[in-house]
């Protein structure tokens, strides 16, 4: 299994141009063990579920943002951040997936998207950053399952999507693989 750092070095080596926008990650995980921690300061790494079918985008509403999202979350302890996104868009929308066909060749993230998290008091956090490592899967199978879960979901097109982050990842996704 790689370690995270092997993972953002190969995500580098395919997309050289994100790199000044991901140096301070570099320097964190040079200087934290901790990573995966949600308490670590000044950021931490988190993961998302990255789930287009028919130009639409799988997303949730995250309850706390007041904002449609990809589903993700932070890791459990002994996960690889690939592993946290499956369970994380299991547990937010009942979906049971599969890696999608790019990872079969590409074995780190899609996407790191560099997120600014504001101050949540009542969670009692402080403000933050979290560097999402965001994996391309599929829905593997709908079951009543998938009826269950906790967050409002919603296919959004993609020609509609409105925050930044989603919009670049689009683009990303129509380049040539």
């Amino acid at each position: 299994m790689k370690n995270v750092f092997q993972l953002t070095m190969e995500y580098l080596d395919y997309y050289p141009e994100e790199k000044n926008n991901l140096i301070p990650l570099l320097n964190q995980l040079e200087d934290s063990s901790n990573i995966f921690d949600r308490k670590t300061r000044p950021a931490h790494i988190t993961t998302s579920a990255i789930v287009i079918e028919n130009n639409h985008l799988l997303t949730i509403f995250h309850p706390f943002f007041k904002k449609w999202f990809q589903p993700g979350g932070h890791l459990e302890i002994g996960e690889t951040p690939l592993e946290a996104s499956m369970r994380e868009l299991l547990e937010e929308t009942g979906l049971h997936s599969s890696i999608h066909f790019w990872h079969d060749r590409y074995q780190f993230p899609f996407d790191i998207d560099v997120q600014f998290i504001p101050a949540n008091t009542e969670k009692g956090e402080l403000e933050h950053i979290h560097y999402d490592f965001r994996y391309l899967l599929k829905i593997k199978e709908r079951t009543l399952s998938s009826l269950q879960h906790d967050h409002e979901i919603a296919w959004i097109n993609c020609s509609t999507l409105e925050e930044e982050n989603l919009i670049r990842l689009h683009k990303k996704i129509l380049l040539p693989q």
